[in-house]
């Protein structure tokens, strides 16, 4: 009868769809494929790691080692009175960003720690100095503004550090580091007048007394016109050292397409219009020693060959403490660092003299990070 108890027509029999059961197929199609694609990247990073842990296990020559090429970040803070006297003497602990890499300037004139000459900071730092292979230092004088200027009271302090500095180490050039923010609502690098300020500002720093000009003006992409024609305007300045920062090149091969399509823009390129490129090899993410080992040993062997032999290469190790998602600090550390591009150097089969390291920054640097780059790569312990 229709409608009776247990009738296969009636209501309640449960031949119906259960609650929520017409969402159920969308909703599981979807969690599958997130699923599917969590598992792919899995292993693609899984595979990436192998690869790069193997690329670490090369071989280090004993000649593979500093060529007195090397190099230092300071902090503004040396040239307004108020270094990190405790970082260049190898007792501070911590204070690296670990996120921006060297466009970190707090615009007052100070950096954490001690004042360049309280508690024996400059006797400390040019005493590291001394027994290195350090022949360049980068000391930050400011930030430009989006207009290419920057305020002579950046740098006011400029010659009683570069006084005091020379004193002691006379043969050490000094260059001035320049950070600048490319993009809408700032640097436009494209303007001829923002170029011109720019310029004006380099000029202004070398008569201070600098040796040279370092530029770190992000992000600018590989071949940018603007770019170029600013370098080569510096370089008219006849600036004892032109020195520019590269973004990271290729950690693996095909990887540089799929990198300026996510950033939405390129991230690899050099320049033969300055006489020294630094790159800095921190920040990328890896959360494995051995792995990190073998991405430095990679952008170093790609930079040997990218930038011309009679051209200085800088490789920035990451002298900063803490962890942020790009920068795991039980990772990349600066022995890590040094031995990737002990195994790149090895692997090219022959001394670079234009080749260094320079630990980014003094000012954060531990008595670890000191003797890390001691023993690994001014004074390694032979072959491994």
């Amino acid at each position: 009868m229709a409608g009776s108890p247990g009738s296969p027509s009636g209501p309640g029999s449960g031949s119906g769809p259960r609650p929520g059961a017409a969402g159920a197929g969308p909703v599981r199609w979807f969690l599958v494929r997130v699923a599917a694609a969590v598992a792919a990247t899995a292993i693609v990073l899984l595979v990436g790691g192998f690869l790069l842990g193997h690329r670490a296990s090369g071989p280090t020559a004993a000649w593979a080692k500093s060529s007195g090429q090397d190099a230092l970040w300071l902090g503004h803070g040396w040239l307004a009175g108020a270094g990190a006297g405790a970082g260049a003497g190898g007792a501070a602990g911590g204070g690296g960003s670990g996120s921006g890499g060297r466009d970190s300037y707090d615009g007052d004139g100070a950096d954490s720690g001690g004042g360049a000459d309280s508690g024996g900071g400059l006797a400390a730092l040019t005493a590291r100095i001394r027994g290195s292979g350090v022949s360049d230092v980068y000391v930050l004088a400011g930030q430009l503004s989006a207009s290419g200027q920057l305020d002579p009271s950046q740098y006011a302090g400029a010659a009683a550090f570069l006084r005091s500095f020379h004193a002691t180490l006379p043969h050490v050039r000094v260059c001035a580091w320049l950070n600048g923010t490319v993009g809408q609502g700032q640097l436009d690098l494209d303007d001829t007048a923002v170029r011109a300020a720019v310029v004006a500002s380099a000029a202004a720093l070398l008569h201070a007394g600098f040796g040279g000009i370092s530029y770190d003006l992000t992000p600018v992409a590989s071949g940018d016109s603007g770019l170029l024609d600013l370098l080569d305007a510096t370089r008219a300045l006849h600036p004892g050292v032109l020195s520019v920062d590269a973004p990271k090149v290729e950690p693996l091969a095909g990887m540089g397409l799929p990198a300026a399509l996510i950033m939405r823009r390129p991230v690899f390129w050099t320049s033969s219009r300055v006489s020294q490129v630094a790159l800095m090899s921190y920040d990328t993410g890896v959360p494995m020693p051995s792995w990190y080992s073998g991405y430095v040993a990679r952008e170093t062997a790609i930079a040997l060959r990218a930038v011309p032999a009679g051209v200085g290469l800088v490789i920035g190790l990451p002298a900063f403490a803490g962890s942020t998602l790009g920068h795991h600090g039980s990772a990349e550390t600066v022995p890590a660092a040094i031995h990737g591009v002990r195994v790149a150097l090895t692997g090219s089969h022959h001394p670079r003299g234009t080749l260094g390291v320079g630990l980014y920054t003094t000012d954060t640097a531990t008595a670890q990070d000191w003797s890390g780059y001691q023993s690994g790569w001014v004074a390694p312990g032979g072959s491994g």
